[in-house]
C-alpha cells in the first residue's frame, strides 16, 4: 500500500481544499454585496444617532416619507418596548440573508446587535431611477415575526 508524501498531501490540498475555501469566502462576500446602500447607511446612523436618524435615511424618498402619522408610527414601534432601555445601545449589525425578488427588489434580513440582544429586522428595497427606496420595513425582538421558518430551520 502506498503512502502519501507530504508534497502529495500539500498538491492535493491545493488543487481540491483552497479553492473550495475561496469559493466559500466569495460567498459571503457576494452576500455583504447584495445589501442596497440605503440599508447599512441607516443602520450606521442608528448605531450613531438613534431610531430617528435611521429613520430619516430608510424613509427618504419612499411613499413613508411624507406620512408624518406613519414615521411616527414607526418610531414607537422603534422604541415601542423601548428597545435601547432593555437592549441597551446598538453595537453593530449582521446581515442575515439577501433574497432577490426581482433585479428591482431585495429582501433584506438584518439582525441588529444591541449590547443586551439581538432584534431582528426586515427590509424591502426597491431600486428606482434614482437609486434605492424602502417603501417597507419592520423590526421585533422575536425572530419568528421577522425571519421566515426556512431561516430559523436552517435551510438555503
Amino acid at each position: 500500500m502506498a503512502q502519501l508524501s507530504t508534497l502529495d498531501l500539500t498538491d492535493h490540498y491545493m488543487k481540491y481544499i483552497a479553492p473550495l475555501i475561496l469559493l466559500f469566502s466569495l460567498i459571503g462576500v457576494q452576500a455583504q454585496t447584495d445589501i442596497p446602500p440605503i440599508v447599512t447607511t441607516g443602520l450606521d446612523a442608528y448605531q450613531k444617532s438613534g431610531a430617528n436618524a435611521a429613520l430619516e435615511v430608510w424613509l427618504k424618498g419612499s411613499a413613508l416619507d411624507d406620512y408624518t402619522t406613519t414615521r411616527l408610527n414607526l418610531i414607537r414601534g422603534l422604541t415601542q418596548i423601548q428597545i435601547e432601555a432593555a437592549y441597551g445601545k446598538v453595537v453593530g449589525f449582521e446581515p442575515i440573508r439577501s433574497v432577490t425578488i426581482a433585479p428591482s427588489l431585495h429582501r433584506i434580513y438584518i439582525l441588529i446587535k444591541f449590547e443586551r440582544g439581538p432584534i431582528y429586522a426586515v427590509f424591502d428595497c426597491y431600486k428606482t431611477e434614482h437609486g434605492w427606496i424602502i417603501p417597507s420595513l419592520d423590526f421585533n425582538a422575536k425572530p419568528t415575526a421577522i425571519l421566515p421558518a426556512q431561516i430559523l430551520g436552517g435551510q438555503p
